[in-house]
């Protein structure tokens, strides 16, 4: 579709819907079309929901990753809004249109309310994709948002050193405490925009978003040092440590599929165990 047909298109959707932008959900930016020119919005695209992050439950994102039209509701102040988004590709470049109208609440929510439907609708997306014992996103999640998470320039796969003999040795109520303490740790030093994903046992994948490589390379040594410090109630002798691979590509990267970036992400992070209580991170070839 060329920029001069996709305008015609955006006034036309304006008829039905209170705001439509172009969002490019990879750079959190929003854009309007004039005179047949892709126009950057001032706002980020969540800007608009006066958040300073992006989303978590991003539906531009998953748009991108199903290839077809999604939706969800979304609660600022005392409104519920409806947001629709649909995959576009304007002259070779693929954005989302995102769609937005206000629901009125004596019609929608006769039954359950407002405020009730918006905290039911929240529940339901924390069970759906949150492990119940770290609080880190769930394998389902990375099952079912692997196109977004495969645009981030730096994935880790993190994975706690001697975790057996923890076990073992001081029993799995403290093997539990040390995983939810680790993610506590992980989530201290990482964005809102970054994942956390518990990707089996005691082993954790983090995609991060946009990130230079030394604001990185800072991140986990934070990491680690926050490992470090942390304490087991009942047995404050047990020194945690993990270990991280990272596979990092520059802004600007080629696309490879998540597989590729998880596969040379463990590779470095088996590297890391030869030594253990460190990170080492790969860069990709240009």
């Amino acid at each position: 579709m060329t920029a001069a047909m996709a305008e015609e298109m955006l006034r036309s959707l304006e008829g039905a819907f209170e705001v439509v932008r172009l969002i490019d959900p990879a750079e959190n930016e929003a854009y309007t079309l004039t005179d047949g020119r892709l126009v950057k919005l001032t706002d980020s695209c969540f800007g608009f929901w006066s958040r300073t992050e992006r989303c978590d439950n991003c539906v531009c994102f998953k748009a991108m990753e199903m290839g077809q039209k999604q939706m969800k509701f979304e609660l600022m102040g005392s409104d519920t809004y409806q947001i629709t988004a649909n995959v576009i590709e304007i002259d070779g470049r693929k954005l989302c249109v995102e769609m937005i109208n206000r629901l009125a609440d004596e019609v929608v929510f006769s039954t359950f309310g407002q405020e009730k439907f918006m905290r039911n609708l929240a529940a339901y997306h924390r069970m759906l994709y949150t492990d119940a014992l770290t609080g880190a996103y769930n394998r389902r999640y990375y099952e079912e948002h692997q196109e977004a998470l495969a645009r981030a320039n730096a994935i880790v796969m993190l994975d706690v050193d001697n975790f057996k003999s923890i076990n073992d040795t001081c029993g799995h109520p403290t093997g539990d405490e040390a995983l939810r303490g680790i993610v506590l740790a992980a989530r201290a030093n990482t964005r809102n925009m970054d994942d956390i994903i518990r990707y089996g046992g005691d082993e954790f994948l983090i995609a991060f978003q946009n990130i230079p490589e030394g604001a990185l390379k800072n991140r986990l040594e934070q990491i680690r040092n926050a490992v470090h410090h942390l304490k087991l109630t009942n047995h404050p002798e047990v020194r945690l440590t993990v270990s991280m691979g990272a596979m990092y590509r520059q802004p600007g990267y080629s696309s490879l599929p998540l597989e590729s970036l998880v596969k040379a992400a463990d590779e470095a992070m088996y590297e890391a165990k030869k030594t253990r209580d460190c990170a080492v991170v790969r860069k990709a070839e240009d």
